[in-house]
């Protein structure tokens, strides 16, 4: 994680903190890295979606079959900006995900899964 957005983060917690009336934090222990795996769900037909974060600043999503065997990777791409709070549904070639606009604005958007190229 870059230093400018762990500080950012750190500035916006002790604004919040402190409007609060909550005392200081040992700030020292916010990690300086990224969590390898943000969030784990499952789509309707029972394979496993796996976030993680993309060298872009977007997210990928590793899926796995009931097996256990990998059948690829998916990206919504750096142009969405997806709502960490909600977990995509997925059905099918289709998903649904819940996206923020540049306002802070949630829109739930539906995409189709298609393969790359």
């Amino acid at each position: 994680m870059p230093a400018v957005e762990r500080d950012s983060v750190i500035d916006m917690m002790r604004r919040m903190t402190s409007n609060m009336g909550v005392g200081e934090w040992d700030w020292s222990r916010v990690p300086t890295v990224r969590p390898a795996v943000e969030d784990i769900f499952a789509s309707y037909e029972g394979n496993l979606w796996v976030r993680t974060p993309a060298p872009d600043g977007g997210v990928l999503f590793d899926v796995y079959s009931r097996d256990g065997a990998h059948l690829g990777t998916a990206s919504p791409g750096p142009a969405l900006k997806l709502l960490d709070l909600v977990a995509p549904v997925v059905r099918g070639e289709l998903a649904w995900l819940v996206v923020t606009d540049d306002f802070d604005v949630n829109y739930v958007v539906r995409a189709r899964i298609a393969p790359a190229g």
